[in-house]
């Protein structure tokens, strides 16, 4: 099972596991500073960073796939969505 495990995340591009990684770091300070607020900030934020990627692309002459765009931000924001979660676990109990 954890060889299976480990064969699936090798296959995950770097730049999702980027995502994840820096999103998990952001997500984490903005929940913390924010609570629920801290979602729509690191939404803002992974939005922000798109179009920044959307405008670099085009500068450079690449076609810029929205879907993997989209795919990128949704990997930014679970985190953060995830450590709300956890808080909200926390203070019910």
């Amino acid at each position: 099972m954890i060889k299976q495990t480990l064969k699936k995340l090798s296959n995950l591009a770097h730049d999702k596991l980027l995502h994840f990684a820096y999103g998990t770091l952001l997500g984490f300070l903005c929940v913390l500073l924010f609570s629920w607020g801290g979602i729509f900030t690191m939404i803002f934020i992974s939005a922000i960073k798109e179009v920044l990627d959307y405008f670099m692309y085009q500068l450079d002459g690449k076609e810029y796939d929205i879907r993997e765009g989209c795919i990128d931000a949704l990997v930014t924001v679970i985190p953060s969505i995830l450590f709300s979660i956890i808080i909200l676990v926390y203070q019910i109990n």
